[in-house]
C-alpha cells in the first residue's frame, strides 16, 4: 500500500515530541509536590505553633498548584483553603482567630464545596467518588481544629488523623510528593512528639 512517508515521518516525530514533553511536565509536577513536601515536613520540627503553621501554608500553597496540576481538584481547592486558615491562625492576634466563628466558617466553606462537587461540577456520586473526596475534607477539619486549640502538641497530635487520610487521597491521584509528605509527616510528628515530650511547647 502507497503511503506518505514523510507525512509518516512527521507524524511519529511529532509524536516523539509530545512524549518527552509529557514527561518533562510530570517531572515538573512531581518537582512541586516534593518541594511542599519539605516544607511540610520540616514544618512539624518548629517548637512554636507560629512557625508550624507558617512553614506549612508555604507548603500547602505548592501543593495546591501541585494538585491542580494532576487534575485532583477537590486536594487543589483544600490545599487553597489552608493556606487561607493556616495564614489566619499564624497571627491570631490580628485575624482574632480564637473566636469559634473561624472554625465554624471553615468547616462550612469545606462542606459546601464538597456538596458543590456533585450538586454542580458534575462529579458523579458514586460511593468512590463520595469518599475519594471526603478524604481531604476530614483531613482538613482535623487540623483546623487544631490550629483554633492553638498548640503545637494538639497540632501534632490531630496531624495524626488529617495525615493518614491524606496519604490515601494522594496515593489514588498519583501525587508521589503527597504520598512522601504524609509517610514522612507521620514519622516526623511522632518525632516531634518525643522530642517535646514533658516540655511546655510555646503558642
Amino acid at each position: 500500500m502507497w503511503y506518505d512517508r514523510r507525512a509518516f515521518q512527521r507524524r511519529a516525530i511529532g509524536a516523539l515530541l509530545r512524549r518527552k514533553e509529557e514527561k518533562k511536565m510530570q517531572l515538573v509536577v512531581q518537582m512541586i509536590g516534593i518541594i511542599a513536601m519539605a516544607f511540610n515536613i520540616l514544618s512539624y520540627q518548629g517548637k512554636s505553633s507560629r512557625r508550624i503553621m507558617l512553614m506549612q501554608m508555604a507548603g500547602t500553597l505548592l501543593f495546591t498548584v501541585h494538585m491542580g496540576m494532576l487534575g485532583a481538584a477537590t486536594g487543589a481547592v483544600m490545599n487553597l483553603l489552608g493556606m487561607l486558615r493556616a495564614l489566619v491562625y499564624a497571627y491570631k492576634e490580628k485575624t482574632h482567630a480564637d473566636s469559634v466563628g473561624w472554625v465554624v466558617g471553615f468547616e462550612a466553606a469545606y462542606i459546601v464545596y464538597y456538596a458543590l462537587l456533585f450538586a454542580c461540577f458534575g462529579v458523579q456520586p458514586t460511593p468512590g467518588n463520595l469518599l475519594l473526596n471526603l478524604l481531604p475534607v476530614i483531613g482538613m477539619t482535623a487540623l483546623t481544629i487544631a490550629y483554633y486549640v492553638g498548640s503545637a502538641r494538639a497540632i501534632r497530635m490531630l496531624g495524626l488523623i488529617s495525615s493518614p487520610v491524606w496519604l490515601v487521597y494522594n496515593w489514588i491521584n498519583g501525587s508521589v510528593g503527597g504520598v512522601l509528605c504524609e509517610c514522612i509527616t507521620l514519622a516526623s510528628i511522632i518525632g516531634g512528639l518525643l522530642r517535646y515530650r514533658g516540655q511546655r511547647e510555646t503558642e
